[in-house]
């Protein structure tokens, strides 16, 4: 029951998944933008949070050690380069002298996760490039 539930969870199928919740964030953003001229920021940065995670934690093809190394140093560098990123966009976009009343606004959670996601899926092509042997 235990390895049917990991199959299910992290199968390379899982991709095909990733990748339509991102093209239905994009789409739906543009949809919104062009028929009420709404920016969603917030459902496209949900949409593409979860496409990401579906993306980055599917198995690949052949997965072994190597791949979850890979993985493993992509991490390392995706959620301190995503942290630095948000805290910079917070700092210079959104908190530079806008504070009315002691209401400070932030980046959202799934903003956050997008772009140290984001960092980390292109690292990881990045090192599985660089390594040859994949």
């Amino acid at each position: 029951m235990r390895k049917a539930v990991s199959n299910l969870f992290y199968s390379n199928r899982l991709k095909y998944v990733g990748i339509a919740c991102i093209l239905w964030g994009i789409i739906s953003f543009v949809i919104k933008l062009r028929s009420v001229g709404l920016y969603d920021i917030n459902m496209l940065s949900g949409l593409l949070s979860w496409g990401f995670c579906f993306l980055f934690f599917s198995k690949e093809k052949r997965d072994d050690e190597r791949i979850h190394m890979l993985k493993f140093h992509a991490l390392a560098y995706g959620v301190p380069m995503g942290l630095m990123v948000t805290h910079l966009i917070n700092y210079f976009y959104f908190n530079r002298g806008t504070s009315q009343a002691g209401i400070t606004q932030s980046i959202s959670a799934f903003q956050s996760f997008a772009i140290m996601l984001g960092f980390s899926l292109v690292m990881f092509y990045v090192l599985k490039f660089r390594d040859q042997r994949v």
